[in-house]
């Protein structure tokens, strides 16, 4: 058996090609089964994947999520990015799709807002319910740091904060 480092009182290990984790006393705290784990629980869940699929667990080893989506990437503002075939979303800690895999691409959430690309091939902002904030009209854009995000539209660069305004032009 190898054993990982403990995070959250339990540490993941890997028996015969599969993982699980255990307790800090050595007990198995969630069965040996899956193919493959995060290396460690963040806030109470950790990914697992069966069968090229990936789904959350609770520390207690119940699942969260199904095991049916093909990615699930760190929480940022407690929702994490998740892919359903060719489709992005968002899913909070409770396993709820909180907002549906719609979008080809997304960025992580900071300060309540993720980027998200539209069909019109267009990046644009929406918030923490999936509601369109700001309109997807720029060629490119990246996530917002400091309530400020570089975006561009016709190869110009602009800097916008959260409400849209214009705050920089380069």
């Amino acid at each position: 058996m190898v054993v990982c480092s403990f995070s959250e009182g339990l540490a993941k290990v890997k028996q015969n090609g599969k993982y699980g984790f255990i307790d800090i006393m050595g007990n198995i705290a969630v069965d040996i089964i899956y193919d493959e784990t995060s290396f460690n629980f963040l806030q109470g869940v950790a990914v697992v994947e069966l069968k090229n699929k990936r789904g959350l667990i609770n520390n207690q080893g119940k699942l969260v999520t199904e095991i049916k989506y093909n990615n699930i990437l760190d929480f940022s503002e407690d929702l994490a990015e998740v892919w359903l075939g060719q489709k992005r979303g968002f899913i909070n800690k409770a396993g709820v799709e909180v907002i549906p895999p719609t979008y080809a691409i997304v960025g992580k959430f900071s300060n309540g807002l993720a980027r998200a690309y539209y069909p019109n091939d267009k990046w644009g902002f929406i918030d923490r319910t999936g509601k369109q904030v700001i309109a997807p009209k720029y060629d490119d854009a990246e996530d917002f740091i400091g309530g400020l995000s570089a975006v561009s539209v016709n190869g110009k660069k602009f800097v916008i904060d959260i409400t849209g305004k214009t705050i920089l032009v380069k």
